[in-house]
């Protein structure tokens, strides 16, 4: 249970980037002495920047304003943001939740449930290139389309399948995984490659 009981307390939210964040707030309110319900309501605030930002105001006076549910959505295409929910005690900011949220997730507190994230569904898909990906120098880059985010002290598992042809005549494909710090990683490979003007030499970097 999450109550609003003065007319000075609110609930705000923290973020540290620009991201797009979608907020909608659910309450019921009720008599602080009887606690019959008296209404309903909800808040909804949309955020594009670094800021502090109230996403549910005060009750009225002789009102207890019970928080329902709280969504967060991150809907911007690639900025993750740190985000902490604060309960605003007339000035004074009591923490409750804080997280970071990767581009996709959502951070959600249900009644009864408690505070918690949801993952942004496009890590657990297939990643596609659209079209054939060229790289005709000696350096690494990146792949368009096979990039996603990660969270921090996380640990992920993929699968890559790459079909690919050589051209040059002294020096094969070189693959590398790039990303942050890796606190460990571990690599298997299978290179079978049919089309090619030289003898495939496969490299990990």
């Amino acid at each position: 249970m999450l109550l609003l009981a003065l007319t000075t307390d609110k609930i705000d939210l923290v973020t540290d980037a620009a991201a797009a964040l979608d907020v909608h707030v659910s309450y019921v309110d009720a008599s602080n002495t009887t606690l019959v319900p008296s209404g309903a309501g909800k808040q909804n605030t949309a955020i594009t920047t670094a800021a502090t930002t109230d996403i549910l105001g005060a009750p009225g006076a002789a009102t207890v304003r019970n928080v329902k549910t709280v969504n967060i959505r991150n809907k911007h295409a690639s900025q993750a943001t740190a985000c902490t929910v604060r309960f605003n005690a007339n000035g004074t900011a009591y923490e409750l939740f804080s997280v970071t949220l990767l581009a996709g997730m959502v951070l959600e507190y249900i009644e009864g449930v408690g505070w918690f994230t949801v993952a942004n569904a496009r890590l657990d898909r297939w990643l596609r290139v659209s079209t054939d990906y060229v790289n005709a120098t000696t350096s690494f880059t990146d792949v368009t389309g096979l990039t996603c985010n990660v969270e921090s002290g996380k640990t992920y598992n993929f699968e890559t399948h790459l079909i690919h042809a050589e051209n040059a005549t002294t020096t094969g494909p070189r693959f590398a995984i790039n990303g942050p710090a890796l606190s460990a990683i571990q690599i298997s490979i299978l290179d079978i490659v049919t089309i090619g003007v030289d003898t495939t030499t496969l490299r990990s970097g």
